[in-house]
């Protein structure tokens, strides 16, 4: 049997492709690139194997070249075409022989090291075009993260530890897979996407919600609720999803059925997280006792769960502590002496949690001052002065601010609000209120070694606008606004 002139032609096309590469110059790559284009839409070519593996390293060769000026007008995409070829390889029916499997396993990390710079290059893109052209930039970025995805599984151990030791793993390309089709140009397209995501993969939180917001968008409530349900059972009910599964029913205000959910979760997984997420959901209902028992059962089970510490600290010191002073109210003697070493105990106990929960780097530095402020008022309770003056130092510097003895702060209050009643901490440590204020209002202290927190109190009686600051020397270091009659200010630093 005889090779038709044209079979004939187009396989020379490839043979010269593949020749031309191994020169491994600018000129004779853009030769390659020619016989390759040509061998790749001849009917007789178009899906032979070898065409898709020559075709791969022939684009490859290309992205690595691309700063060469013969290059640059050609390489265009060149990573996400090699990484197109090599999916288009390994799908391809025909046959393979055993050498062109194995150089194929070689060439298929290059390619995804090409195909991956390339991503990124069009990731930073996507922070700097209009708004209305990333849509489109989106779209680039789910077709290199589809191929790359598709392409993880062809490579080799070596190169999976190496990813592996910078964080990029499977659900790394499914995560930005997702990402990106959510500000994709095509609605439809993404709803695909994230529900193939959602089949064959072993799909993360972020996927589950990204999921079901868009039945939420679509108003499919019910759908939204069966992609999370579905997820939790594939998951063998991992933590994070079901933390999708909370703020689902968050939104959707039907924290009854939620509790319900979380009393089967913790039939399956009694975990700290899901004690703590139960204590939540109970304080949210005003629950306060079950709350209080949920955080506890929480830390017990996981002492350095951050939340559950913080939680805790505050359930003591809001709930049961208020509990026991209206109790002590009403107590004389020795039942009086016990409520008063209760009370002793339980900001003890708060104390040594919330100061668990200051270890924690991922809290915002808001969530910061407010575990500070609370650990003060522990120590302020416990008479422990040097324990509130470090606190007290943490706010400020958490703030970006210190202040010394020697400096100068100044309460100001700025405004047309009338008959207001003004309290502040003066340099002694005690406090000060004047009474039917008009307009603005200042005083300046030296900050001695008597001076602690700074505190500014406004209530507005009459009508009008104030503005509140705390200046230490000069510079702002607090600010509030309010409007009209009742509204009130409180500021410290």
């Amino acid at each position: 049997m005889m090779l038709s002139p044209s079979i004939w032609s187009q396989t020379r096309a490839i043979n010269s492709a593949e020749f031309a590469l191994e020169s491994n110059t600018p000129d004779e790559l853009v030769i390659a690139k020619e016989e390759i284009d040509k061998a790749s839409v001849h009917e007789k070519t178009m899906n032979a194997p070898k065409m898709y593996l020559v075709k791969g390293k022939v684009y490859r060769k290309l992205f690595e070249l691309r700063n060469n000026p013969m290059i640059a007008a050609v390489y265009m995409k060149s990573g996400l075409i090699a990484g197109q070829s090599m999916i288009d390889f390994y799908n391809s029916p025909g046959k393979k022989s055993s050498e062109l499997n194995d150089e194929a396993s070689i060439e298929v990390g290059s390619v995804f090291a090409a195909i991956f710079t390339e991503a990124s290059i069009y990731s930073e893109k996507l922070t700097k075009v209009k708004p209305e052209q990333k849509p489109f930039v989106n779209d680039t970025l789910v077709m290199y993260n589809r191929i790359m995805l598709d392409l993880f599984s062809k490579l080799d151990t070596g190169i999976l530890n190496q990813l592996k030791g910078q964080k990029v793993e499977r659900p790394y390309f499914v995560e930005r897979l997702a990402y990106f089709s959510l500000g994709n140009s095509q609605p439809t397209k993404r709803m695909e996407i994230l529900e193939k995501l959602m089949n064959e993969e072993m799909t993360s939180a972020m996927v589950v919600e990204s999921f079901s917001k868009e039945k939420m968008a679509l108003k499919d409530t019910i759908g939204a609720k069966d992609v999370i349900k579905k997820a939790l059972v594939k998951s063998n009910y991992n933590n994070d999803i079901f933390n999708v599964l909370v703020n689902y029913y968050i939104i959707i205000n039907k924290e009854d059925a939620l509790i319900d959910e979380i009393n089967m979760q913790l039939k399956e997984k009694p975990t700290s997280k899901n004690y703590w997420i139960r204590g939540y959901l109970n304080e949210r209902q005003k629950n306060y006792d079950q709350a209080t028992l949920d955080y506890k059962e929480s830390r017990s089970l996981d002492e350095f769960n951050y939340d559950a510490n913080w939680n805790l600290a505050v359930a003591l010191m809001k709930y049961e502590n208020k509990k026991l002073i209206d109790l002590k109210s009403k107590a004389t003697g020795d039942e009086k002496a016990k409520i008063e070493k209760q009370l002793t105990s339980n900001y003890e106990e708060a104390k040594k949690y919330l100061e668990y929960a200051s270890e924690n780097s991922a809290y915002s530095k808001e969530e910061l001052i407010n575990i500070s402020k609370a650990t003060r008022t522990c120590c302020l309770e416990l008479g422990n002065k040097n324990c509130a003056s470090e606190q007290r130092d943490k706010i400020r510097l958490l703030n970006g601010y210190t202040l010394q003895i020697g400096d100068k702060f100044t309460y100001r209050v700025t405004g047309d609000a009338t008959n207001m009643e003004i309290s502040y901490q003066n340099k002694q440590n005690t406090n000060s209120t004047v009474s039917n204020i008009n307009g603005n209002f200042e005083k300046e202290f030296d900050y001695i070694d008597k001076s602690d927190m700074l505190t500014l109190a406004i209530r507005i009686l009459g009508d009008g606008f104030a503005n509140a600051q705390i200046l230490v020397n000069g510079t702002v270091v607090a600010e509030k606004e309010a409007d009209g009659k009742g509204q009130t200010i409180y500021l410290s630093f």
